[in-house]
């Protein structure tokens, strides 16, 4: 096995332009895998972080559905669940394991600061208490506030908008200003580094503003441990479904673990197709390797007859043209690997220099390895097989006569 590596290296070195320009199409090849690979692994991990930011892996989400899609026309249901308290509670009961509930609601309106500025609000409406963590800059959580009264809590876009310039987010405690037909009073402002203004309040105030618009209300049910999740999703989609026989179709339940799901789903298809388009580049760095041993093999036709003529095995000699394109398969795998790993490293922060608010990092994973060093062994293999077979089954006396 050493003689035969021996030998190997030497071959490759004698025909030094050669060896480079089949190892430089396995680079090149391989290098555009590793950097989308390792892109889409970044992107996976940044969609993953995007969901569990915005919410408890362990909530589950029931939304009452309006309608449905009938040949490409949105046609709208004559009933739709209502969520209340009463309907909660019987629900509540009807689990297996302990559950904390919240009913929430979300919508878009016009706002308009102390100074009458317009300005566009997202709010969102929910029962106490309220359910997850979150870090309040300044001020008091709803609950100890009162919730029936008009004391909200805003995000800190908000509280800089209604504060003057260069004022630290947490002076908007106790700022008021207009939404929904009424004036609010900010009483906390949420540590949530977000784009949109954003007010959260109670149902309880929601309902008594003038210009409120009854929207959808979605259940949120939260599990203590995480192997509840799935079992709770199918024990709410069957007590909707045996609670409402007459409805069509009754709500949309749903868990970020699902999210998570999916985005896993979609960004697997999305690898296999660009990893088959990539996979061109690759093939064609293989063919670029067996071209490279065919012409050695031309070249050195006189020297494998005299290997045959004096004892070489035909095993032998296969062994040594395979030795040869595995050895330029991995080397130009490993300069490969390394290269795409510097364009993706490289290009993650040029992405979040022109993209703003992006936190987007190029990511590797050990299947990404294991994916690379199979493609590496491959490429030797599929396109060192047939020049080696050659070699092997040249006749010792045509083959020195040349």
């Amino acid at each position: 096995m050493l003689t035969t590596l021996k030998e190997t290296l030497r071959n490759l070195l004698d025909s030094p332009l050669q060896s480079f320009l089949s190892i430089l199409g396995v680079i090149i090849g391989v290098a555009a895998l590793t950097a989308m690979l390792s892109m889409i692994d970044g992107l996976e991990n940044y969609a993953q972080e995007q969901v569990a930011a915005r919410g408890d892996m362990k909530s589950i989400l029931a939304r009452p559905i309006e309608g449905r899609l009938i040949d490409g026309v949105y046609t709208p249901y004559d009933t739709t669940v209502a969520m209340t308290d009463e309907l909660v509670a019987e629900l509540v009961d009807s689990l297996p394991h302990p559950v904390r509930t919240q009913l929430q609601m979300t919508g878009r309106n016009l706002g308009y600061t102390a100074a009458g500025e317009r300005i566009g609000i997202y709010y969102t409406a929910t029962t106490l208490p309220l359910l997850g963590e979150r870090e309040l800059l300044a001020g008091e959580e709803l609950t100890k506030t009162g919730g029936d009264s008009r004391n909200v809590i805003i995000n800190e876009s908000l509280a800089v908008r209604l504060l003057p310039p260069n004022a630290p987010p947490e002076d908007a405690v106790g700022l008021r200003f207009s939404l929904l037909g009424d004036s609010l009073r900010a009483v906390g402002v949420a540590a949530k580094d977000e784009k949109s203004y954003g007010v959260e309040m109670t149902l309880t105030t929601f309902y008594d503003l003038p210009e409120m618009d009854p929207g959808l209300i979605t259940l949120v049910t939260a599990v203590e441990q995480d192997e509840h999740v799935a079992p709770t999703e199918e024990k709410l989609k069957q007590f909707f479904k045996n609670r409402f026989p007459e409805m069509e179709e009754t709500v949309d339940v749903y868990s970020r673990s699902n999210m998570l799901a999916d985005i896993a789903e979609g960004v697997l298809i999305f690898r296999l197709v660009m990893g088959f388009l990539i996979g061109i580049a690759v093939v064609v760095g293989g063919v670029g390797v067996m071209n490279v041993l065919l012409m050695s093999i031309s070249e050195r036709t006189p020297e494998i007859g005299i290997r045959k003529a004096v004892g070489a095995t035909r095993g032998g000699i296969i062994r040594q043209f395979m030795a040869e394109a595995i050895i330029i398969s991995v080397v130009g795998s490993l300069i490969g690997v390394l290269l795409g790993l510097a364009v993706s490293f490289t290009a993650a922060p040029v992405l979040n220099y022109f993209v703003d608010d992006l936190d987007f990092r190029a990511g590797f994973s050990l299947t990404t390895l294991a994916i690379i060093s199979v493609i590496a062994v491959a490429i030797g293999v599929v396109f060192g097989t047939y020049p080696a077979r050659k070699a092997a089954g040249l006749d010792p006396v045509e083959a020195i006569r040349r």
